[in-house]
């Protein structure tokens, strides 16, 4: 089928030939493949509804299955293996979207354990609060790293202020156990924001590739 195409199948009228359980009919995902999202099944009419509605199915083949059971039974099932393709070619997002750069960097952490965040472009700053932790960790390597192969989590990180420029996040940490400021300036500590996933923020910075930074958590005068 094509892009906005719609199209809808009605399955056939089921019942239990033995008359001894209710023959029941559902519409279920394959392991390890894509389902397709545009589809629609309504199980009291039985009617399979397709509707591909975006140029992002375009080029792409989906699989699902439909199972016949008996509804009191876990073994007398029938499944139906079914594929959807959507004609036309795979679009590739790094050619059709126009990408911005986007990169920050953090200030220097004051003796309150205090810093701020700062974007290279105006970006959607609450959104980025509302999902911080779903976006990002926030861990400490230390001097010992090499040796244990292990980061230190903090104890919290919390986002205290988000500038009217929405560029600057200002944060403040929580850590294991208080930092002096003389030892931060001897050993090599730093704090690292890390994204988990670049999937989950397209749309709201811009739709662009995010450069991620570290930062030296040594203090200084």
């Amino acid at each position: 089928m094509a892009v906005d195409e719609v199209f809808e199948y009605q399955l056939p009228e089921i019942k239990d030939d033995e008359g001894n359980d209710e023959a029941v009919i559902y519409v279920a995902n394959m392991t390890n493949q894509p389902p397709p999202p545009f589809l629609f099944f309504d199980a009291n009419t039985r009617v399979l509804k397709f509707r591909p509605d975006s140029i992002w199915y375009q080029g792409l083949t989906y699989y699902f299955m439909i199972v016949l059971k008996e509804l009191n039974s876990d073994t007398i099932l029938y499944p139906y293996y079914c594929t959807v393709k959507v004609s036309g070619v795979r679009i590739d997002p790094e050619e059709y979207l126009n990408f911005t750069d986007i990169t920050f960097k953090m200030t220097d952490i004051d003796r309150e354990s205090k810093g701020a965040l700062i974007w290279s472009h105006p970006v959607n700053l609450t959104f980025v609060k509302e999902n911080w932790d779903s976006m990002f960790d926030v861990y400490i390597k230390n001097v010992t790293f090499r040796a244990h192969n292990t980061t230190m989590p903090l104890l919290d990180f919390n986002i205290t202020h988000l500038g009217e420029d929405q560029m600057t996040m200002n944060f403040t940490c929580t850590f294991d156990r208080p930092y002096l400021l003389g030892l931060l300036v001897k050993k090599s500590d730093k704090l690292y924001i890390h994204m988990k996933s670049l999937t989950r923020c397209e749309g709201i910075l811009l739709a662009g590739q995010v450069v991620l930074q570290w930062h030296d958590i040594r203090k200084h005068d």
